[in-house]
């Protein structure tokens, strides 16, 4: 969390509620930011790794059939 135990601290020690209370809705808005923006990261590295093991999968796919072509020759 980006919230230091001193600024928790002064925080809590405030008497004004609506203080601790708006200071608490920022902090909330900011880690709900943060986690959009660490499922956005998530989604692009799924992504990459689907392309890459597809990928991986048709070149496989393909010096299968190579092989079966060269064995039918035999």
């Amino acid at each position: 969390m980006d919230i230091s135990l001193e600024e928790i601290k002064e925080i809590l020690s405030y008497n004004d509620l609506n203080k601790i209370i708006n200071f608490l809705r920022n902090a909330l808005n900011k880690a709900s930011n943060k986690i959009y923006d660490l499922n956005i990261a998530i989604n692009k590295i799924n992504r990459a790794k689907n392309y890459y093991e597809n990928k991986l999968k048709n070149r496989l796919h393909r010096i299968k059939c190579l092989f079966k072509n060269l064995m039918k020759e035999y």
